[in-house]
């Protein structure tokens, strides 16, 4: 496996960090449009051109090759959003914007993005 860090910025109100579901009524129900992990991972596995489930075995207890995981630091409720001054605003280009850290974990990718691909 191979680490890809970075940092996002959250600023809807209705995007969760991972995929949120309750159960109400006995029915599966999600919260939020999407979230950050989902908007984020297409991406990575994108630039790996996909990833192998070749050698996954979907017997319980085993261990999964072919997959990306989101690992974000600590935990927001999804109504929480970022304030980040507008790229339009005079003082945007005086204060670095760093978001919230994040790992991916990316496990049998058919390639290694190079570094310059990923800025």
């Amino acid at each position: 496996p191979f680490y890809l860090g970075s940092c996002y910025t959250k600023t809807r109100r209705d995007v969760s960090q991972t995929p949120f579901f309750v159960t109400e009524n006995g029915k599966r129900l999600r919260l939020g449009v999407s979230s950050v992990e989902e908007q984020i991972l297409p991406i990575i596995e994108r630039y790996c051109n996909g990833i192998s489930t070749l050698n996954n075995n979907s017997k319980g207890g085993e261990v999964q090759f072919g997959m990306a995981k989101f690992h974000a630091s600590g935990r927001e409720d999804l109504d929480v959003r970022m304030i980040v001054p507008s790229l339009a605003s005079a003082e945007a280009p005086a204060k670095k914007i760093s978001g919230r850290p994040f790992v991916c974990e990316i496990i049998d990718a058919f390639s290694m993005p190079s570094p310059l691909v990923l800025k």
